[in-house]
């Protein structure tokens, strides 16, 4: 579906997805395989594809699971980090996981809204962190006006979440693009 709305609605940057990814599929046999194939037979770019990984299934067989995603990075897939700070937060596995971007869990957006000192200067040492390390970093779960300025004077990146839009089928989709990427 990217492939066709590239062609429809150029744009630049051009047009991406993100496909969730769960450690059951990172670590199925001939995952890299497959997913060389599903490139091919789309005709996607596989700069065009991001493969979100949560922190939680790279920690459950870490040399597994990073082995893997340097397979797929070698392919020109992007990787993200998704849902950072979700589950134990380690930091030693972020050296062994080729990630470009590192997305802040929902949780840290969500406690920013009455944020004390403290909790700010974690989520700005968290950015601080994932830049060192040559990464990107993007705010998850974004609901309120107020959010979004926390995480803008933070200087972030880049944002999502319900504030912007829900989930959107494909019809809707094509409808914002056709607007030139307005929502009504």
């Amino acid at each position: 579906q990217v492939f066709a709305w590239q062609g429809r609605f150029p744009s630049d940057p051009r047009l991406r997805v993100s496909v969730n990814v769960s450690s059951r599929q990172l670590l199925q046999k001939g995952f890299v395989d497959q997913l060389q194939g599903v490139l091919g037979n789309t005709g996607l770019d596989p700069r065009d594809l991001t493969l979100d990984v949560t922190e939680g299934a790279i920690l459950q067989n870490i040399k597994a699971t990073a082995s893997v995603l340097h397979k797929v990075r070698a392919l020109a897939v992007q990787l993200h980090l998704d849902n950072f700070g979700s589950d134990c937060s380690c930091l030693g596995p972020l050296q062994q996981v080729p990630a470009a971007s590192l997305k802040l869990d929902r949780a840290f957006v969500g406690r920013m809204q009455s944020a004390s000192d403290e909790e700010v200067e974690v989520v700005r040492t968290v950015i601080r962190l994932a830049r060192s390390l040559g990464m990107t970093v993007s705010a998850e779960g974004l609901e309120t006006e107020d959010q979004l300025a926390r995480v803008r004077a933070l200087d972030c990146g880049t944002v999502q979440g319900f504030f912007f839009s829900g989930p959107l089928d494909a019809a809707a989709a094509e409808a914002v693009l056709a607007r030139g990427g307005r929502l009504e």
